[in-house]
C-alpha cells in the first residue's frame, strides 16, 4: 500500500514509517524542513515538503503522487502547556482543524480511499468519565462547554466530511463490527 503521512517526524510518525515500511508499504511522508529529509530517507520513507497548514503548497506538494492511505499524526504537542480552555490559536488545535481539512483535500488529490487520525481524548469529553470504559461506540463530539470543544467540534465536522467522500471499508473485530466508511480517530484500529 502506498501511504502519504503527516507528522512523520514526531513520536509517532517516525516508529509508524519504520512499522509500514517493515511491511512493505511504501510511505510518502510530509515534512515541513527540508533538514529533515534524511532523517526521513533513513528511516525509509520518502520526504515530501509542504505545510499541512498550507492547503495550496500542499496540493501542488502532492500533485502527481498516488496514495492508497493518508495517516495524520501532525501535532505540536512539542511544547504544550496544560490549560483550562485551548485557545483558537492553539498550533495542535489548528492542524487538527485546518491541518485535517486541507489533508482531506490531499487525500482526494491523490486518490487515498482511507484517512487515518490520531486518536483524540478531547473528543469524548475532557473529564474525568468513571470507572466507564470509553470505546469507539460512545458518541463522539458532543457538546459541553468544556475545554477543546471547538477541536471536537471540528473533529466531528471532518469526520462527517470523510464519510461522504471515502468509500467503506471493513472494520477489523478487535474495533468493533460490520463497516464503516473510516471514523478518522484511531490509529490503533487498522483498517483492512
Amino acid at each position: 500500500m502506498q501511504v502519504l503521512l503527516a507528522g512523520a517526524t514526531g513520536a509517532i510518525g517516525r516508529p509508524l514509517i519504520r512499522a509500514l515500511t517493515a511491511n512493505g508499504h511504501t510511505v510518502w511522508a510530509l515534512v515541513r524542513n527540508p533538514g529533515a529529509h534524511p532523517l526521513v530517507r533513513e528511516l525509509g520513507a520518502t520526504p515530501v515538503t509542504a505545510d499541512v497548514l498550507d492547503r495550496d503548497g500542499l496540493l501542488r506538494a502532492v500533485e502527481g503522487l498516488r496514495a492508497e492511505a493518508v495517516i495524520h499524526q501532525a501535532t505540536a504537542l512539542r511544547d504544550a502547556k496544560v490549560q483550562r480552555r485551548i485557545p483558537a490559536d492553539d498550533p495542535t488545535g489548528l492542524l487538527r482543524t485546518v491541518g485535517t481539512a486541507n489533508l482531506l483535500d490531499a487525500a482526494a488529490v491523490v486518490g487515498a480511499g482511507r484517512f487515518v487520525t490520531q486518536s483524540l481524548i478531547l473528543g469524548y469529553g475532557y473529564h474525568d468519565h468513571g470507572g466507564r470504559l470509553v470505546t469507539e461506540r460512545d458518541q463522539f463530539g458532543v457538546y459541553d462547554g468544556g475545554v477543546g470543544w471547538p477541536t471536537r467540534w471540528s473533529a466531528r465536522v471532518w469526520q462527517a466530511r470523510a464519510r461522504s467522500s471515502m468509500r467503506p471499508v471493513s472494520t477489523p473485530s478487535r474495533c468493533g463490527t460490520g463497516s464503516s466508511t473510516v471514523p478518522a480517530r484511531s490509529v490503533t484500529c487498522s483498517r483492512t
